[in-house]
């Protein structure tokens, strides 16, 4: 939260995204809900975000050659792109708290089914495409039992998980690098 506000006075136009154990940030301009990254609101403006797993799942790369971010909603274009890439894939877990979760695997397990003509798959890949093919067509209903959707949904903000788990919604792909996510533009 520190390093959000310090380079929030760097940027005095940025806007302040974030949360901890799921709710907003006190005295930030947004939490961590789709719902309130609306184009009006977010177009054409940085914004410094700090999330209790993303943000430090994502400073894990540090050394990765390339960063992409990906969900179910982007699955198919992320997937687009990570063949294009033709190198080698590892898909790493957010989770909660340094800890597994279920909705997680699930996205690698799609992500790892639909890239399986590839190449070699690790038993962890394997593993998350049975449990993806083994959830698929229930998706709500095992993802709104696990311990981080309980938390979700307790707070109000189980429309933002039925939305995140929809399948091939958007077309982009942010890419990671020193710190900066960047959405590539329109094609």
């Amino acid at each position: 939260i520190e390093a959000a506000l310090a380079a929030r006075r760097e940027h005095p136009g940025a806007l302040l995204a974030g949360e901890r154990r799921a709710l907003p940030i006190p005295g930030f301009d947004l939490g961590n809900s789709p719902a309130e990254f609306t184009r009006p609101t977010v177009a054409g403006r940085t914004i410094i975000m700090t999330t209790t797993n993303g943000t430090v799942a994502l400073q894990a790369t540090a050394r990765a050659a390339r960063v992409y971010i990906g969900a179910f909603l982007n699955a198919a274009a992320l997937c687009r792109t990570l063949t294009a890439a033709g190198r080698d894939v590892v898909i790493l877990c957010a989770g909660t708290e340094g800890r597994f979760t279920l909705e997680d695997a699930l996205c690698a397990g799609l992500l790892a089914e639909r890239l399986a003509g590839e190449g070699e798959a690790s038993d962890a890949a394997i593993a998350a495409r049975a449990i993806y093919n083994d959830c698929r067509r229930d998706l709500w209903q095992r993802v709104s039992r696990c311990a981080h959707a309980r938390r979700l949904i307790n707070a109000g903000f189980g429309d933002d998980i039925a939305f995140c788990l929809q399948h091939d919604t958007y077309a982009i792909v942010p890419e990671f690098a020193k710190g900066i996510i960047e959405i590539p533009p329109a094609k």
